[in-house]
């Protein structure tokens, strides 16, 4: 405590990081720190740290393996930078010790950049407003870890008077046994998915990138309106691309359900499936006008299939993530 006073006396920024139980943590201590531009990070009961500021990302996380052992979410973290941008961590890992080392990583990268002036390249495209940046990490030893980063832009100066679009850039990424600890476990399938009409919602999945692709090197995203189209007065996209050598995507996405979904089949056997492998498909959501904090009502997943050529049987092990409640997300 003193070292915060000190801090805060001399203007430095520093990282919060507390074990809570809704009885003994200040929610307005924290709210101060979070406004004051220091990370926090809540291990524990993390729903004392949701509803700290307005459009708070504070969907809980969930998780679900092959072998049917679940997971709840152990620590979430909250840091609002210099942009104004929300950034959120999530985590759903049961040592404490890993949890508290990735919490520790991801809060001194985000002051890193924030201190940096640093901005997502993204953030660039003409109409658009990055809003939510969210991170989620798993390690799954021995089978690799599934990392997730999800940025949420909204559509500036639409034009209309009837709905709001965002955009949604997932990064999805694998990182096999192999490739993380030196065995034989690979990459074999990738999924990612929302769904705008989850629990009744009238959300509608306007555009969405890429579609089914076999053979190419890489492929290009690009998502967003075109003026005209459900009341748009501008012309605003994104676009990105990365790359699909022996990867083969499946558009597996139905408009009429306001759905986008993809899955990605990736060679085990090449070198796309024993190293690192980062996915980024995209989506435009369109949302009834002044609509706060959409994401927090959809329903968002992600599952990674890995597997080791060395077994003869129960060679393959699945983990799913999600958000948007349910028992579980089904592809």
């Amino acid at each position: 405590l003193d070292a915060i006073r000190e801090s805060r006396a001399s203007g430095e920024r520093y990282i919060v990081m507390a074990h809570a139980r809704t009885s003994v943590v200040d929610r307005e201590a924290l709210f101060k720190e979070v406004r004051a531009g220091n990370p926090v990070v809540v291990f524990g009961d993390t729903s004392i740290a949701r509803g700290l500021v307005d459009a708070q990302f504070d969907q809980p996380l969930r998780s679900i393996d092959s072998h049917g052992v679940e997971e709840s979410e152990s620590a979430y973290g909250l840091f609002i930078d210099r942009r104004g941008v929300q950034q959120v961590f999530q985590i759903g890992e049961k040592n404490m010790a890993t949890a508290a080392r990735l919490a520790y990583e991801w809060a001194a990268e985000r002051l890193k950049e924030d201190e940096a002036g640093a901005q997502d390249v993204n953030t660039l495209a003409a109409g658009w407003t990055l809003v939510l940046q969210r991170s989620t990490f798993y390690d799954l030893n021995p089978h690799g870890k599934q990392n997730i980063f999800t940025l949420f832009y909204k559509l500036s100066n639409d034009g209309s008077t009837t709905y709001d679009w965002w955009n949604i850039e997932f990064r999805h990424e694998s990182v096999p046994g192999k490739q993380a600890w030196g065995n034989d476990w690979r990459t074999a399938d990738m999924w990612q998915k929302v769904w705008g009409r989850y629990n009744g919602l009238n959300y509608f999945v306007s555009d969405r990138d890429p579609t089914t692709t076999q053979g190419s090197t890489s492929v290009g995203v690009s998502v967003g309106t075109s003026a005209g189209y459900d009341g748009a007065s501008v012309n605003a996209s994104m676009s990105w691309s990365y790359t699909t050598s022996d990867v083969m995507i499946n558009d597996q996405g139905d408009t009429s359900q306001a759905r986008a979904q993809w899955y990605h089949n990736v060679n085990e056997n090449q070198n796309v499936g024993k190293a690192t492998y980062v996915v980024k498909p995209g989506a435009t959501m369109r949302v009834p006008n002044g609509t706060t904090a959409p994401y927090n009502k959809w329903q968002e997943c992600y599952q990674i299939q890995w597997m080791d050529p060395n077994f003869f049987v129960n060679n393959f092990y699945k983990h799913t993530v999600w958000w948007g409640g349910g028992t579980s997300c089904a592809f």
